[in-house]
């Protein structure tokens, strides 16, 4: 019998859609996320910056930035409780390191974390996909316009 791997291992993923040379299927396959074409797509290093010692080190899946958007991909081979904490942590980071000293206040960049997730509860298992922004459930006004996570 053959033995099979699946992308749900962060190497694996990595091994198959995240290295230089093979840049034009990851393009291929984030514009498919978008349901666009990506021809400028970067990849950027996955791990991010630490301020303090006492900070959890912080290595993402796949970071990479296209037509004025940086995205996070999280690949999640299972569910667990403190899932939701850990990626959200990540794309907070992702977030606040594009204000830059001198640039002003305003970051004019999108940044998206698509999180793939196997295993979810089983009472989501017929909806497609969840998207969650920053903004305010009594008004609907938007707190931060550029800021969305697609599990």
């Amino acid at each position: 019998m053959k033995k099979y791997f699946t992308a749900k291992s962060d190497l694996i993923f990595q091994q198959a859609l995240c290295l230089e040379k093979d840049k034009d299927i990851l393009s291929w396959f984030i514009g498919k996320c978008f349901n666009q074409k990506v021809t400028d797509l970067k990849i950027e290093t996955p791990v991010l910056p630490i301020g303090k010692v006492v900070e959890k080190s912080k290595t993402v899946d796949l970071l990479v930035t296209f037509d004025k958007r940086k995205v996070n991909l999280e690949v999640n081979s299972c569910h667990y409780k403190y899932l939701n904490d850990r990626n959200f942590s990540y794309i907070s980071d992702v977030y606040s390191s594009l204000f830059k000293r001198g640039q002003g206040l305003r970051n004019r960049n999108e940044v998206i974390q698509l999180n793939f997730t196997w295993g979810l509860p089983k009472k989501f298992e017929n909806i497609d996909y969840f998207e969650y922004e920053v903004y305010d459930k009594k008004h609907k006004v938007k707190y931060i316009d550029n800021l969305k996570i697609i599990v």
